[in-house]
């Protein structure tokens, strides 16, 4: 968490225990917090090959469900930023 009261998380990284860990550093914090996370593709790949379609990578209602089970790991009900986790060639 930087001074200025933002974290990021993957549910890529550790598969999601990087997010439960900063859910329970949120837990009793009393500051305002900016969250950003990131949705790994479908299929785990990386990086995704160039010419991978991003609709094959994050298929429609993926992004919902990885947005969900990133609230429930982080324990809470807002995520300020969810990214793609892609890396560019």
């Amino acid at each position: 968490m930087t001074r200025s009261g933002r974290v990021r998380a993957a549910m890529g990284y550790g598969d999601g225990h990087s997010e439960q860990l900063i859910g329970m550093v949120l837990t009793d914090r009393q500051e305002p917090v900016v969250v950003a996370t990131k949705a790994s593709p479908k299929n785990r790949q990386w990086p995704a090959a160039a010419d991978t379609p991003v609709s094959e990578a994050f298929p429609k209602g993926y992004l919902r469900e990885c947005t969900e089970a990133s609230l429930a790991r982080l324990g809470t009900d807002s995520i300020d930023v969810q990214q793609m986790h892609v890396w560019a060639p």
